[in-house]
């Protein structure tokens, strides 16, 4: 069964996908401290502050991101989500050449990423349920590893930042949302429910009554 489903070309790309995106956060965990601690020389104090207000719009994001791919084609915004991430590292790449890192363009950075982050995983889950079908728990079973090796993967590269230069690491995390994108615009656009009717505010609510 599990050699089925790794047959299933729209699987392989959603893997890819996967891949290349998980790369690419992978990268930013490491990319942020780095340059708040090891370029900037932030204390700690200020390091935690910063990296809380990065962190924290992305949960609101996640929210407002899964109730939107419920109500549209998750692919459609995966595309448009990597075709605009891909150019938040060339900023920061050109802030690095131009030599204008610093707080500001380092978090504008990461707020950026973060959002981006937080508002494309609710429609990889979907795309995932879709593609996978009955065979959905081999399906996260085989894109947990996937993503467990590209982090590895991801944490490597950014672990030479002093090595190869921050500037280098950032083009490889562009890239890798670029490839991301490519991936992603080779699967099957999904068909729209019914639900799409729904405003996303509704989508919301409904969610927030069903947990509750």
């Amino acid at each position: 069964m599990v050699s089925t489903l790794w047959q299933n070309s729209q699987f392989q790309w959603y893997l890819a996908s996967v891949s290349f995106s998980g790369t690419a956060m992978a990268m930013q965990q490491l990319l942020i401290t780095w340059l708040l601690v090891g370029i900037l020389l932030l204390p700690a104090a200020q390091v935690g502050l910063l990296q809380a207000l990065i962190g924290l719009p992305g949960i609101a994001l996640m929210l407002w991101g899964g109730a939107v791919a419920d109500r549209s084609d998750p692919r459609s915004l995966l595309i448009q989500v990597y075709s605009l991430a891909w150019m938040f590292p060339i900023g920061l790449f050109t802030a690095v050449q131009f030599e204008l890192l610093n707080v500001w363009s380092v978090g504008i950075f990461g707020l950026a990423m973060s959002t981006a982050i937080a508002y494309a995983s609710p429609s990889q889950q979907a795309i995932l349920n879709r593609i996978a079908g009955a065979e959905v728990q081999r399906g996260v079973t085989l894109s947990t590893i996937a993503s467990f090796v590209v982090q590895i993967v991801g944490l490597g590269i950014s672990g030479q930042m002093e090595k190869v230069g921050v500037d280098t690491v950032l083009a490889i995390q562009s890239t890798s949302l670029i490839l991301a994108a490519f991936a992603v615009r080779q699967l099957t656009p999904a068909e729209i429910s019914a639900d799409s009717r729904q405003t996303t505010i509704e989508g919301l609510m409904e969610g927030f009554k069903a947990v509750l």
